[in-house]
């Protein structure tokens, strides 16, 4: 999940 965090962070910062 920590690798994933920076990814998710950024893919739910382009949704909004």
């Amino acid at each position: 999940m920590m690798r994933a965090a920076p990814a998710l962070a950024a893919r739910r910062a382009d949704t909004i």
